[in-house]
């Protein structure tokens, strides 16, 4: 039903990169798979573009082809609920490929909530950090498109799927967010 209103092809693999989209997202490195064979990969980039995540976005002629070819759809706002429901109902993987970043993603919470797979940068600190202990999703050098396409390839795979899952089902149960800010607290004193 998602993808209808979304009008986007069923047979297609959704990743959904939300939040405010700004440089250290990943955006740009997410969208260099199309350079590569991912024609069954349809990219879901919603949220208010800042800095030169947005000017990239709305200027550079390969995004604006993948557009015009619907591997992509962009929106660029701040979502309600129920809009946000219904990207992250269609998404068959969320985005959290940050560079540069040492701190926790909402994005990331909120996957794990919707009980939602992720693909995450091996850069990203305490993120992948999490990701290593509770095995949520799959960390991947986010500057190898061919990286970034076999993390696809393993959340396609149906029993991958089930377990990861089953990990994020349990992460959800122990990230209440008195938790997340505990957890996040030590982390810091660790690194200072």
């Amino acid at each position: 039903n998602a993808l209808k209103k979304l009008n986007i092809n069923s047979n297609k693999f959704i990743i959904l990169v939300y939040g405010a989209i700004i440089d250290s997202k990943g955006v740009e490195e997410l969208l260099n798979i199309y350079k590569h064979d991912s024609e069954n990969i349809h990219c879901l980039i919603v949220g208010k573009q800042l800095g030169n995540a947005g000017k990239y976005l709305k200027n550079n002629p390969f995004v604006n082809n993948l557009k015009k070819n619907n591997m992509i759809s962009i929106y660029d706002e701040w979502q309600n609920e129920e809009k946000e429901s219904i990207f992250f109902s269609a998404a068959d993987a969320i985005w959290v490929g940050y560079k540069n970043y040492s701190f926790p993603s909402g994005v990331m919470y909120q996957a794990a909530c919707l009980n939602k797979p992720t693909i995450l940068s091996k850069q990203a600190g305490f993120i992948n950090d999490l990701n290593k202990k509770h095995k949520i999703g799959i960390s991947c050098d986010v500057n190898e498109p061919s990286e970034i396409l076999k993390a696809i390839k393993k959340i396609k795979n149906n029993k991958y799927k089930l377990i990861l899952k089953k990990n994020i089902s349990k992460f959800h149960q122990i990230s209440k967010s008195s938790i997340w800010t505990k957890k996040f607290q030590s982390y810091i004193l660790n690194i200072i």
